[in-house]
């Protein structure tokens, strides 16, 4: 609850305790309240009033208020996107999608609940160590509205073999105007870009290629498959002019 509304409440209360106290006055107890005349219950039905109608502008004003601001406020989310330079690259993206200035920018990054710590590998606790890496474990003074922080992470094929259908929650903190705003929460995944131009490369198709041959290279430098070259001899084409 914010300052400005204990501050409201407080003087409600006191509104309150201060016409209770004027109507008790004046019909002395609580037993005279069941013998008043027209005109003392006109006024005890104008105080009720009063108070009701002090909570109503309350509620109007504390309304108004969370509307405005949430036009002004800034939001950060934070997602993965194809990089606009090379579309065939995730990155990680921040960017404020509200419409004020965010400060103090802080990042919390773990692995998703429905992810058991037997499943983290040896790739997925690296690729984790490399995420907490810049912005996020640094944090960003500050972000105008549509201002944004993109974060290398690698091409579609590393990512999903590191991650291997493993979700990430990201919660991100900021303040506005010396508040504290409420956190964001998001969750990281890159599953949804399969069978998109992301996955869909032809250099990804190369880059696999050239991997598959390092892999032979390396299989046969170290001897532990032998290299089989069949050689066939051409015919002799005079010897066959002859005959």
């Amino acid at each position: 609850m914010k300052n400005r509304d204990i501050i409201f409440i407080f003087v409600l209360g006191v509104l309150v305790g201060a016409l209770s106290f004027g109507v008790l006055n004046v019909f002395g107890h609580y037993e005279a309240i069941f013998s008043l005349s027209a005109i003392e219950w006109s006024a005890v039905a104008t105080a009720g009033a009063t108070i009701g109608l002090a909570i109503l502008t309350f509620l109007y004003v504390r309304l108004t208020g969370r509307v405005l601001s949430s036009q002004t406020d800034p939001y950060i989310t934070i997602t993965v996107a194809s990089a606009p330079h090379g579309p065939y690259l995730l990155q990680l993206l921040i960017q404020n999608a509200g419409r004020g200035l965010a400060r103090d920018i802080r990042f919390e990054i773990y692995w998703h609940e429905s992810v058991e710590k037997s499943e983290i590998t040896d790739a997925s606790a690296k690729f984790m160590e490399n995420l907490k890496e810049g912005p996020i474990r640094d944090g960003i003074p500050a972000l105008a509205s549509g201002e944004t922080r993109r974060v290398n992470l690698n091409i579609f094929p590393e990512v999903k073999r590191a991650l291997d259908g493993r979700k990430i929650t990201a919660i991100c903190r900021f303040r506005s105007n010396q508040r504290d705003m409420p956190a964001v929460e998001s969750v990281l995944e890159v599953d949804s870009f399969a069978h998109t131009s992301v996955a869909d490369s032809p250099l990804l198709k190369v880059a696999n290629e050239l991997e598959k041959i390092g892999k032979l290279i390396g299989v046969l430098a170290t001897g532990s498959k032998k290299l089989k070259i069949d050689v066939e001899t051409m015919p002799d084409n005079e010897s066959s002019d002859k005959k």
